[in-house]
């Protein structure tokens, strides 16, 4: 088994929250296989240290069976295993002892795996070695240091551990990455173009240009060495290009760039690297490299690899270009050896019925043939659409009527392709074995002849057209230019295929869904798609003039909720006017009414300031004045929820649930906030002294109303939170709100220039006197409101001097997370989320959801409210069952009477669940709430 090895300075501090959970994932699932995990869990990084994907920068090198490895930077293990398969022995260094436990968990049953926790320039290694591994590492040592010289002593120190004709394979980010032009966020500080600005505040990660990484080998001695560039990427790799093989244009075809943050992009990089490739600058803009780096000149003979690291295990290849013009498809996986041998007796079959291809033999289990230096048909047909049409036509036809020949016709009654609605449509001749990708991209081109390769995919009894329909449908997708010369409608109409294409086009998403797993990687494929408009609206926002932005763009849903917020602030105003109770616009919506004459394009709360009379007025007269759905909430009121100490006009018939009180009572809908202002004392000890018992009396109410919450209150340790809850304990709700009340209002003084906002947590907001003597009226959105007659004074007070400018793009955002519905009152989000088990007494306790969520829900509420039967979409699942408790199809839903049954969604995919059950008539069911933060992001993707 792995071995682990401790070394005096291992970092022995705590692990943060995700790297918990990372080990916990570890932990749950021995075998390593993590499906499920990524199918739930939707953080970047459960992604890139779990996802087999991670493998692909190195699963293709051709590695010595006896060698000795040396991984430095192991992080969770997600390369290590991958090493032990191919290497004799594996030597990993990770600096956290937290991971480096975790590397020994992930790997236990690797007999030939030795973990050190701590620094490899400490080891005392009784080794050399034949490979040394820094992914992602060498950028890490120097500290952000701009100067190259700690990266060239750190390789010349790693070089006596290196055999004589040793590797060593590093993988480093390029700053001057593609990704990085086009916006992303540099990977060490996440700002954008940090790393192509030099990284002018600081970085704690140093990316490097092409040329530093060349001086930076030649200074360390390293004279032998060769560059690889992979793509998107080295952290999720999937092709491998090469200083011998570059790529070539059209990369789109092949290439999938992904952004887990994407909302600083200004360009898409898939658009420019046609013209990169063109002007001959790929190897200065790629944005990864992978260098092979020899005391020898024995270095690898891969040119270029391609890989399926996204693909289930049975069906995940590397295809390798060889310098000596060979070519080799090998399977990732043992479990991909059914697949390839499968595929060469495929490449035979097709060769039988008259099909040129390109040779094949299967060699050790790996598909070997020549490198075939024609162009592909679909590189062919692209140059010349615009100039020939008619050839492009004829090739379309010759490729139909190589199809056909391609396996022998079946009758349409035999045929497996059967769309639910697709009765009356005619989809053409029947293959009893119709090669899927018998398409120009896996095709050559060569004097007149269509040559083909790599026709792994086949369905028994398909139609002949479906496989022509991928052939048009790509080359349409990948060469939209080729609508102007031959419309695709001609096509459709020339093959029969127009009543056919919608059906073929569902069965294509079906197809490509299981190919690449998009149910496990539905995370993955999320961070892939494109806002072209939030481009644009970058774009443009970057040449507007300073202090002019265009407004960004205000959905539906947000429409709504600034409709419901309006009409609580006229009610406010009219109740104020009736009672002559001064009322004045202050922070973000007095900036909106001087600024945009309405909300901040990305604010999403009204704020309102009263002076302490007029407010402690408000406060009585409040129940008799306002509309029966709205509620005045006070903080003596809120038992379940606290904010500061001021109060909240809150319209019932909606949902307005803030992060931090999901699943607490009370007064829930959307809302406006009114804070007092009180005198404000120019003594300066006693402020101070006023300023603590405000704080102590909020941290009182926050730790008696949030409990375990501590994390949402840094600024105090988890002994004197406790300490805190403690003291709270003693006292009731109501004795702590008197308390803080008190707090705020003693000391008045009222010679004093200043007033002061002070039930905001750990701050007080001054304001001058003499600005609120009077008022103005401004206009905001489709009404007047009135504000300080010294606006100006109070926003440079509270917002800054330079309160007309704009902020940076990142703190452009709402500020209050949560759920929020104009349409839908709070009690129903409660019920649905939170009330987990009411009504439940005597009925039928049924789960929908037999994966990772349900072990929680077991986990926590199995002993009491254990399950009669488990309900799952996923039919293998059917038949089995899961910690004794069986699992049935939906269709067991319909035996059971709508009021004997309580069913609970324990799946992130509650909502298409939710869409399921309710055409299946059933509207009563509960959701199992493992994890707030997806829940809140759902809805907040719905609602904000």
């Amino acid at each position: 088994m792995a071995t682990l090895h401790r070394t005096t300075k291992a970092d022995v501090s705590a692990a943060n929250p995700t790297d918990r959970d990372i080990r916990a994932y570890l932990e749950q699932y021995p075998a390593g296989r993590f499906d499920e995990v990524l199918r739930q869990d939707s953080r970047w990084e459960v992604f890139y240290h779990l996802s087999d994907m991670r493998t692909s920068i190195l699963n293709w090198y051709k590695f010595d069976a006896e060698a000795e490895v040396l991984e430095i930077g192991g992080e969770f293990g997600a390369l290590s295993g991958m090493l032990c398969e191919r290497c004799a022995h594996v030597t990993t260094v990770e600096e956290s002892l937290f991971r480096a436990e975790a590397i020994c968990q992930r790997h236990a049953n690797r007999s030939n795996l030795d973990v050190y926790a701590g620094h490899v320039m400490e080891l005392e290694l009784d080794r050399s070695f034949d490979y040394i591994v820094l992914v992602g590492m060498l950028e890490q040592v120097g500290g952000g240091s701009t100067s190259l010289n700690p990266y060239i002593d750190y390789l010349s120190r790693l070089l006596p551990l290196l055999k004589p004709q040793g590797k060593i394979l590093l993988a480093v980010e390029n700053r001057y990455g593609l990704r990085y032009f086009a916006g992303a966020p540099e990977p060490h500080t996440g700002r954008p173009f940090d790393g192509v600005n030099h990284y002018p505040k600081g970085t704690k990660g140093y990316s490097f240009s092409r040329q530093e990484v060349k001086e930076i080998l030649k200074l360390a001695g390293l004279t032998y060495h060769q560059f690889y560039y992979p793509l998107p990427d080295y952290k999720l790799t999937q092709l491998v290009y090469s200083e011998s093989f570059l790529p070539e244009k059209n990369l789109q075809e092949r290439l999938i760039p992904y952004y887990p943050n994407a909302e600083s992009l200004v360009a898409y990089e898939l658009d420019l690297y046609n013209d990169v490739i063109d002007n001959g600058v790929f190897e200065f803009f790629a944005n990864s490299f992978l260098v092979e780096a020899s005391l020898s000149k024995n270095l690898s003979p891969v040119i270029y690899s391609a890989i399926s690291g996204d693909r289930d295990r049975g069906r995940a290849f590397a295809t390798t270009i060889y310098r000596n013009n060979q070519v080799k498809k090998t399977p990732l996986y043992p479990e991909g050896r059914p697949s390839m041998v499968q595929l060469y007796k495929n490449m035979l079959d097709l060769r039988s019925h008259g099909l040129e291809i390109v040779r094949h033999s299967l060699e050790r289990m790996s598909l070997v043939m020549p490198y075939m230096s024609a162009p592909t048909l679909s590189k062919y047909l692209k140059e010349i659409v615009s100039r020939d049409s008619a050839e492009f036509i004829r090739l379309f036809d010759h490729l139909y009527g190589l199809i056909l020949i391609s396996s022998e016709q079946v009758s349409s009654e035999q045929s497996a392709f059967r769309p639910e609605g697709g009765d009356q449509v005619d989809f053409g001749p029947v293959l009893r074995r119709a090669y899927l990708e018998l398409i120009p991209l896996n095709s050559f081109y060569e004097n007149g002849r269509i040559i083909f390769f790599d026709q792994e995919f086949v369905e028994e009894n398909y139609p002949a057209r479906y496989v022509l329909f991928r052939a048009l449908h790509y080359m349409y997708a990948f060469a939209p230019d080729a609508e102007y010369a031959v419309p695709l409608n001609g096509l459709k109409e020339r093959y029969g295929l127009k009543e056919a294409w919608s059906f073929f086009l569902e069965e294509e998403g079906r197809f490509l869904s299981n190919v690449r797993r998009h149910d496990q990687h539905e995370h993955f494929y999320r961070w892939t798609r494109i806002d072209y408009e939030r481009i644009l609206r970058n774009t443009e926002e970057i040449g507007s003039p300073k202090g002019v932005i265009e407004p960004a763009p205000v959905t539906d849903k947000i429409r709504k909720v600034r409709s419901v917020q309006l009409k609580l602030l006229s009610s406010l105003l009219e109740v104020c006017e009736k009672h002559d109770l001064r009322v004045y616009a202050i922070y973000g919506t007095l900036l909106g009414a001087v600024r945009h004459q309405g909300y901040i394009p990305w604010d999403d709360d009204i704020d309102m300031a009263m002076p302490r009379a007029d407010y402690d007025r408000l406060k009585a007269i409040a129940a008799s004045e306002f509309p029966d759905s709205y509620v005045l909430q006070t903080p003596e009121e809120s038992v379940d929820s606290f904010y500061g100490g001021f109060m909240r006009l809150r319209d019932s018939k909606t949902t307005g649930i803030s992060r931090i009180d999901l699943g607490r009572s009370g007064h829930q809908g959307i809302w406006i906030d009114i804070l007092p202002m009180d005198s404000c004392t120019r003594n300066p000890q006693k402020l101070k002294k006023k300023l603590r018992s405000i704080r102590t009396a909020q941290r009182l109410l926050y730790s008696r109303v949030y409990g375990h919450e501590f994390r949402q209150f840094r600024d105090m340790t988890g002994w004197t939170w406790r300490g805190y809850r403690m003291v709270a304990s003693l006292f009731s709700h109501r004795q702590l709100v008197q308390r803080l009340e008190r707090a705020i209002t003693q000391l008045p003084d009222p010679t004093s220039d200043y007033l002061a906002i002070f039930t905001h947590y750990n701050y007080y907001q001054p304001l001058n006197r003499s600005d609120f003597e009077e008022r103005v009226m401004l206009g905001f959105e489709d009404q007047t409101i009135p504000v300080p007659i010294g606006y100006k004074r109070c926003l440079e007070m509270t917002m800054g001097k330079d309160y007309m400018s704009y902020p940076p793009m990142e703190q452009r955002r709402p500020k209050h997370k949560g759920i929020y519905h104009p349409e839908i009152p709070y009690q129903e989000f409660y019920r649905l989320f939170f009330d987990l088990f009411g009504g439940s007494d005597g009925k039928q306790l049924v789960i929908f959801g037999a994966g990772l969520m349900f072990e929680h829900y077991m986990d926590k509420h199995g002993e009491k409210h254990r399950p009669d039967f488990l309900i799952d979409n996923d039919s293998a699942k059917w038949g089995t069952c899961r910690q004794e408790i069986p699992v049935c199809s939906p269709q067991k839903l319909a035996d059971i009477a709508t009021d004997n049954l309580h069913l609970i969604i324990c799946s992130v995919h509650y909502r298409a669940i939710e869409k399921q059950l309710q055409e299946m008539g059933i509207q009563d069911y509960r959701v199992y709430v493992q994890d707030v933060d997806w829940i809140t992001r759902d809805e907040e993707g719905e609602s904000r």
